[in-house]
């Protein structure tokens, strides 16, 4: 098995309009998680990354929502700046927590998921959207006349389970 950390850097897609149809993409994840964050309750939403800070979040019941992006890839959305891998927040402090391609280009997703999981409520949410490996994407990322955006160097994980 292929390990999930790696030992370099890549630089994280600060803006849908990065990603090939990124608006439409933008439009079809903004309506999956807007029907998924209506099932959610609490006091505080924390948006994990600049992609997740411009997802349209108010008709969300929650009324506390934190967008946290880096230094880097802050925008004028972004509400705390601190590291994706260790999240500026005391443990069980957050209801729901939206964390949109960040994965891709984290160094050590593992340790990512972790800092989520130390920051979320016992029995809270966790919206996840990651990139289908096993899509056309693949044949995009195996195609020798890409351009060199950042986009074509992320990695794709295959979740079993």
């Amino acid at each position: 098995m292929k390990p999930a950390l790696g030992y370099r850097w890549i630089q994280p897609v600060e803006h849908w309009q990065e990603f090939p149809n990124g608006e439409l993409l933008k439009q079809q994840e903004n309506t999956s998680i807007s029907h998924r964050l209506n099932l959610c309750f609490g006091n505080h939403l924390l948006k994990i990354g600049s992609l997740a800070s411009a997802i349209d979040t108010t008709t969300c019941r929650i009324n506390h929502q934190i967008s946290l992006a880096n230094l880097a890839s802050r925008t004028e959305s972004t509400g705390v700046v601190g590291e994706i891998d260790e999240l500026p927040f005391v443990q069980h402090a957050i209801d729901t927590a939206v964390v949109s391609h960040v994965l891709e280009f984290s160094a050590d997703p593992h340790q990512t998921l972790r800092e989520v999981h130390r920051v979320l409520m016992p029995n809270g949410n966790l919206i996840l959207t990651v990139f289908n490996p096993l899509s056309l994407l693949l044949v995009g990322k195996l195609w020798p006349f890409k351009s060199n955006k950042s986009f074509w160097h992320c990695r794709l994980f295959q979740f079993h389970g």
